[in-house]
């Protein structure tokens, strides 16, 4: 759903073989695609925080890449989940549950990919957030995914010159509406996380913090979607396909979010005090290049 749905979708659309992961095949997203889409799209299941799916799903592409004749050109990590809470309020159980999908998945996909990646010099675009360049509250669950999914992709950058691969990050702002992320079943999950942490909270924390302080915060987080969320897809797309197919990518791309001021105003602060070059969507024409692509 989201991002990734939009992606393979308009990838098809550009005549793209393209592999869409999900963690359930069956899901309504993925039925949809393989309904809306060519037979050159094809929906594999994926948990990304299991080191022995990650195995499965790189034998399944290793399979389709040489039914098919074609090569892997590109990797996008877009697996994501979300957590806000206080630090006194966020278990441990949360910290590793986060980090398993949002940055450790990542990484298990990325290597399990790049030998095939060097052999094809193509590219590895990783999806982090706005939130992974600024510090905000609530969210220390959450921003130290996306801080480290920054900081590896900009290793991994450096490390993947020399065999000529290209890595990229994708920097969505406020875009939760469009994406399940705090929807449906993840904000199920995350009302039973936080069963879970209030019931193992010592009886400090509770009289600190209270119940109906730590529960305000799930409805925040689904009032934000409601009435915060930018509702355009597109912005991401054109740069997840401009990162894709342009010959020389940018090395970031930041899409403002709703309200956009906020994402830019965070990096302005950002980039004046650390220094650090921020490039936002550009205008350039994608090359067209066939190619292979994960999702």
């Amino acid at each position: 759903t989201g991002f990734g749905n939009e992606l393979a979708i308009r990838l098809d659309k550009l005549g793209f073989h393209v592999l869409a992961s999900c963690l359930d095949p069956k899901c309504e997203g993925a039925t949809s695609l393989i309904k809306l889409c060519s037979k050159r799209l094809f929906v594999i299941g994926l948990d990304v925080s299991r080191d022995e799916c990650v195995t499965e799903a790189h034998t399944e592409v290793t399979n389709k890449l040489k039914s098919s004749k074609a090569e892997l050109w590109a990797v996008v990590n877009n697996a994501g989940i979300d957590y806000v809470a206080d630090i006194e309020l966020c278990s441990m159980e949360v910290y590793r549950k986060v980090a398993e999908v949002n940055l450790f998945g990542m990484i298990r996909v990325t290597k399990a990919f790049l030998p095939i990646l060097r052999r094809t010099k193509g590219r590895v675009i990783n999806v982090t957030s706005v939130k992974g360049r600024v510090c905000l509250p609530y969210i220390s669950a959450y921003g130290i995914t996306k801080y480290g999914g920054e900081n590896f992709s900009d290793i991994l950058r450096m490390e993947m010159k020399k065999f000529g691969v290209k890595v990229v990050i994708v920097e969505p702002g406020n875009f939760g509406r469009l994406t399940a992320i705090v929807k449906g079943k993840n904000l199920d999950r995350i009302r039973k996380d936080f069963d879970r942490t209030w019931s193992g909270a010592t009886q400090d924390i509770k009289d600190t913090y209270g119940r109906e302080y730590m529960f305000a915060h799930v409805d925040r987080l689904e009032g934000n979607d409601e009435e915060g969320s930018d509702r355009n897809v597109v912005p991401v797309t054109d740069a997840f396909v401009d990162a894709i197919m342009n010959e020389n990518p940018n090395t970031r791309y930041l899409i403002d979010g709703s309200p956009d001021w906020i994402d830019r105003y965070c990096v302005s602060i950002y980039e004046r005090k650390e220094g650090i070059s921020n490039q936002t969507r550009q205008s350039t024409k994608p090359q067209s290049r066939q190619a292979q692509q994960e999702t």
